[in-house]
């Protein structure tokens, strides 16, 4: 946390080192519409920018976004909120127009469309990241419970009947059992229609000889949220040290 606070020492006399933390004046959050409310995106966005004391907080969602979304940025803190969704809404952030003011950086989640004009106009303005090509991916090795990853691949799944998930694991029967467990819950699953379809075209199963292949492949994935379901992670550090969890290429 120390990292994060403004920070001053004299490293020799008259020789002063340190950093100040200064809130950016105006922040652009995206808030993608989607087929169900995501109503953490307002949490994960605009809520640290209020934390951080930024001067303007601006929220943009699709005009079709969800009635919760709009309370959910309301109560999040946005200062202002424009139904202006898609690459129009990320040009409308970086360059301004009549109503809404151009902003100092953007942040937020959205899809192949929200992410290519967000890197367009990088340099115009900051943006927070380019989200990896895959929702999620999941590593794991025996002790990982096969119901639960899932549950957790599906709930990543039923964003977009393009999401990619996926698993890579070491134990060959703990990926066949997932593989079952995943074709049972979309049995009963309310949003299979979706889900079903991206498991169908991009979900991937994967099994590899050992940890190392694992780990490297989890690189290469480079996926936008990463899932660790391994024996002692964080006692004893092997994973946590090798494993760069990567949120973008």
């Amino acid at each position: 946390m120390k990292t994060i606070l403004p920070l001053e020492f004299e490293n020799l006399p008259g020789l002063h080192l340190g950093h100040r933390v200064i809130p950016i004046e105006i922040v652009g959050c995206y808030l993608p519409g989607g087929r169900y409310p995501l109503l953490s995106a307002p949490v994960m966005t605009i809520v640290p920018a209020k934390v951080a004391g930024c001067d303007q907080v601006i929220a943009c969602l699709p005009p079709n976004a969800h009635p919760a979304m709009i309370a959910g940025c309301h109560l999040a803190g946005a200062d202002r909120i424009f139904r202006v969704g898609g690459a129009q809404a990320i040009a409308a952030m970086a360059y301004g127009t009549e109503t809404i003011p151009a902003v100092d950086k953007i942040v937020g989640p959205g899809n192949a469309f929200v992410n290519e004009a967000k890197r367009q106009v990088f340099g115009q303005v900051g943006i927070d990241q380019l989200a990896g090509p895959s929702e999620i991916f999941i590593v794991a090795d025996e002790t990982g419970n096969a119901a639960t990853i899932a549950s957790d691949l599906l709930a990543q799944a039923e964003h977009d009947v393009r999401t990619r998930v996926g698993l890579v694991t070491t134990d060959r029967k703990l990926a066949a059992d997932v593989l079952k467990e995943v074709e049972r819950q979309l049995e009963d699953l309310p949003t299979a229609p979706v889900a079903g379809a991206a498991w169908k075209d991009y979900g991937e199963i994967t099994v590899v000889e050992d940890e190392d292949t694992m780990i490297a492949y989890s690189d290469y994935i480079a996926t936008e949220h990463l899932q660790v379901h391994t024996r002692d992670t964080a006692s004893n550090g092997k994973e946590a040290s090798k494993l760069r969890l990567a949120l973008c290429r």
